[in-house]
């Protein structure tokens, strides 16, 4: 346990030393361990900050099983396009890495407590701001964590992690366009619509 939480010491406050010891030697179930830590209060906070929510063990299980399944996509997703990029990187080390960076979404959950206690507007701005200091702080630390792992650049870390959002923008761009076209040719009477029975 001692380990555990020096490890998570090392990822919150020097994590290029926590990130290039995991690149020697991942850590995969301790980084599970966090993510479901993470998930599990962050859940409970959440709901209890917003007055309770029936059904909370199946709702904590869809929620775990989603963060996994993100997880090992999206770790899978990166190791691609790094090795693609010409990285040398383990893909454990990254899901070590990627794990490890789940740990910053558990100190918004003291934040959703206080905000249950405070007006909307106040709780809504302590929240916004709560989150975007995490997503930012996440950010680094996978972005630090690519570029260790991988031994890459600083641009080509930055690349292997906005590709695949980069794509996905251009596919749901390209979606929105296709499905626009298509209702405006049913709407203008180009395309015949089948009867209804």
């Amino acid at each position: 346990m001692g380990e555990f939480l020096e490890t998570i010491y090392d990822v919150i406050f020097k994590p290029k030393e926590a990130f290039q010891k995991f690149a020697q030697t991942p850590q995969i179930l301790q980084a599970c361990l966090v993510v479901f830590i993470t998930t599990t209060l962050s859940f409970i906070a959440i709901s209890a900050g917003s007055g309770g929510v029936s059904h909370r063990g199946g709702l904590i299980a869809l929620q775990l099983i989603g963060n996994f399944t993100t997880l090992f996509i999206m770790v899978a997703i990166w190791h691609l396009i790094a090795e693609l990029m010409a990285g040398t990187g383990q893909v454990k080390s990254l899901l070590t890495v990627v794990g490890f960076s789940y740990f910053p979404q558990l100190l918004i959950t003291p934040i959703y407590l206080i905000a249950s206690f405070l007006s909307a507007d106040i709780a809504a701005t302590l929240i916004l701001v709560a989150t975007f200091v995490v997503v930012i702080w996440i950010f680094y630390l996978n972005f630090t964590g690519i570029k260790i792992v991988y031994q890459v650049t600083g641009a080509k870390a930055f690349l292997v992690m906005i590709l695949p959002m980069l794509v996905v923008a251009v596919i749901l761009f390209l979606s929105f366009i296709l499905l626009g076209t298509m209702f405006m040719s049913i709407f203008n009477g180009t395309i015949p619509v089948p009867p209804t029975l």
